[in-house]
């Protein structure tokens, strides 16, 4: 029996377009940070930022920042920069899908921002150690998401709402609820569409046209999918098609019938710059 199966690969051109913005970011900070020698909050708040952003791109600068930003703010007895600087490190952890380490570091920030009273801080603490109980479909992540989402509603953020039900939406994926997750995305997408959040929505399409693939939904699987990718392809970010490729990839391995669809898609995306392998895997 013969099967195909489709890898994708992207060339390092492409990827260099979402990296290019990421570095750009960062370059702009790191001209302010050496052009700036007081050592102050200011100082403490360029490296809190670079942190954050390198977590994209370069996680051992990241956490090699996050270190300097910890040193100065203990220095300045700066408790609000401290927390912020353990949240940026816990952030290139979790990049790392050092899970533990990240857990670790959320805790200790979010103590920091409860002493201070800061609710914008702690719903931030609370929705990244949601996100870690995800990675182990842990029923843990919708309390932290919903006391996350409480306190967002609190501080009037208007996103308080989409964050919670994009997470649980995500959490009854990883337990194969379909139809509440379904349920739930629906909600957040009410929300992230009267926003135009444009990331937050590509994330989810790209989540709804998994599950009806997995539902064996072809048309709405394809159709979430390639919402995702308009989406992707409007902030270049290549790291966002991943996942809608995939999942088209294997709709197409299920449904042989539609190679001529294929491999019209296939044309497409090359002229993207994405080089798509056919792979033949005999069995």
């Amino acid at each position: 029996m013969m099967k195909y199966k489709y890898l994708f690969i992207f060339l390092l051109a492409h990827f260099t377009v979402t990296n290019a913005v990421h570095a750009q970011k960062i370059d702009s900070l790191l001209r302010a940070f050496n052009n700036y020698k007081k050592e102050d909050t200011i100082k403490l708040n360029l490296l809190n930022s670079i942190a954050k952003a390198y977590q994209y791109i370069n996680i051992p600068r990241g956490l090699q920042m996050a270190d300097a930003a910890i040193k100065l703010a203990n220095k300045l007895n700066d408790q609000s920069g401290l927390a912020m600087a353990y949240m940026a490190k816990g952030e290139n952890y979790y990049r790392q899908n050092s899970y533990s380490l990240a857990a670790d570091l959320f805790k200790q920030s979010l103590t920091i921002f409860e002493g201070l009273g800061n609710k914008k801080g702690m719903a931030d603490c609370l929705n990244n150690m949601g996100n870690i109980e995800l990675k182990s479909n842990d029923k843990k992540a919708l309390e932290f998401f919903k006391m996350a989402m409480i306190l967002n509603e609190q501080i009037g953020n208007k996103k308080a709402k989409a964050l919670y039900f994009a997470g649980s939406g995500t959490y009854y994926k990883g337990i194969s609820n379909f139809p509440k997750a379904l349920e739930d995305y629906a909600e957040a997408l009410k929300i992230y569409e009267k926003l135009n959040e444009k990331r937050a929505l590509m994330a989810i399409y790209s989540n709804i046209g998994n599950i009806n693939l997995l539902m064996s939904d072809y048309p709405t699987a394809l159709s979430y999918c390639q919402k995702a990718l308009m989406i992707s392809e409007q902030l270049s970010d290549s790291n966002g098609m991943i996942t809608p490729l995939s999942t088209i990839g294997n709709m197409y391995i299920r449904l042989s019938e539609n190679e001529k669809h294929w491999n019209i898609l296939k044309k497409r995306w090359l002229l993207r710059g994405i080089l798509v392998l056919e792979i033949q895997h005999i069995f």
